[in-house]
């Protein structure tokens, strides 16, 4: 058993077991409902980061270029008036900061 299999899935539960021991001691003292959170955190981001397989080498995410097309004001005019794009106005928010 290689220990550093398993050190992505430690750093990990160890952050997370850290932050929530921080969250616990805001009020200087740890009470056991604050223990018992702190061991389901850090047990949750173990098994989350140990479950989530790594990517192997040489893959891509995304292999797949993705192309915007824009288009012209005429065709956008067609396509409204045609029925594929919805005319819908924008949104329009207004923020009163006068209160009145």
């Amino acid at each position: 058993m290689n220990p550093l299999t398993y050190l992505k899935a430690i750093i990990g539960a160890v952050v997370a077991g850290l932050g929530a021991a921080y969250m616990g001691l805001d009020d200087g003292s740890l009470t056991p409902q604050e223990w018992a959170m702190i061991a389901q955190t850090t047990l949750a981001a173990f098994a989350t980061v140990w479950g989530i397989p790594n990517k192997a080498s040489g893959t891509v995410s995304d292999p797949t270029p993705v192309t915007i097309v824009s288009p012209t004001l005429k065709q956008a005019q067609e396509q409204v008036s045609t029925g594929a794009i919805p005319a819908t106005p924008a949104p329009s928010v207004v923020i009163d900061l006068d209160g009145r």
